[in-house]
C-alpha cells in the first residue's frame, strides 16, 4: 500500500507528519492507486466482474462471497486466448 501525505507544505510541519503516520498505522489513511477508475458497469454480460486498483479490497476480500481473480495485461494475447470465462 502507498499513501501520500499531501503538499510539501505539509513535509514541513513535524506534527502534520506525525499525525499522518498515525493514520497510516491506525488503517484510517486513504491508500493511494496507481489505478482507473472503477468502470460505471463493473460486471459484463457473461458476469465477469472488472477489477482496479480501487475495487479490488471490496470486491475480492470480501469474505461474504467467494471470488476467483484472474490477473492479465489488456494487450497480452495469449491471456485472451488460452482463458475464457
Amino acid at each position: 500500500r502507498r499513501y501520500r501525505l499531501g503538499d510539501r507544505e505539509a513535509l514541513q510541519s513535524a506534527t502534520a507528519v506525525k499525525a499522518f503516520l498515525g493514520q497510516v498505522k491506525e488503517r484510517k489513511a486513504e491508500p493511494r492507486f496507481r489505478s482507473e477508475p472503477a468502470p460505471e458497469a463493473p460486471v459484463d454480460a457473461r458476469g465477469v466482474v472488472t477489477l482496479t486498483g480501487r475495487s479490488f479490497e471490496d470486491f475480492a476480500l470480501d469474505e461474504s462471497r467467494d471470488a476467483l481473480v484472474f490477473f492479465h495485461a489488456p494487450g497480452c494475447a495469449k491471456c485472451h486466448s488460452e482463458v475464457e470465462p
